[in-house]
């Protein structure tokens, strides 16, 4: 007897339960922006920007030597004189960065650190 009691509580529970999460109303989503702001959103808002200006170039390693030709690793990839970064040409790999020439324009350096500036580690003498 108390098992079929336990097995009716234990229905009852149940169908209580099913039963109230059935009368409640639906929970709003608290990320959804409210919907007079999206119904009053522009056509213009939904499109994308215009696509963002290419960055430059990045200078990410150089190998020099005397007896290998140099190379620079540039935007992940590796690049000799004569190759191409993008609408540049690499005109030289130096010590210095790499010197690349877009078009008709001014050559431009690329450097590993551009806010570095070289200097003489021993002081010179007065």
């Amino acid at each position: 007897m108390a098992g079929t009691l336990m097995t009716r509580l234990a229905l009852l529970s149940l169908l209580l339960a099913g039963t109230a999460a059935w009368a409640q109303p639906q929970l709003a989503d608290p990320t959804r922006p409210p919907a007079a702001l999206a119904a009053s959103a522009p056509a213009s808002a939904a499109r994308p920007a215009s696509a963002p200006a290419p960055k430059p170039p990045e200078l990410q390693a150089l190998r020099l030597g005397r007896e290998l030709p140099p190379l620079a690793l540039v935007d992940d990839k590796l690049v000799r004189v004569g190759d191409r970064v993008g609408e540049a040409s690499v005109l030289a790999i130096s010590e210095d960065g790499v010197l690349l020439r877009v078009g008709r324009g001014p050559d431009q350096w690329l450097r590993l650190n551009p806010g570095v500036r070289k200097s003489s580690a021993t002081k010179e003498k007065q």
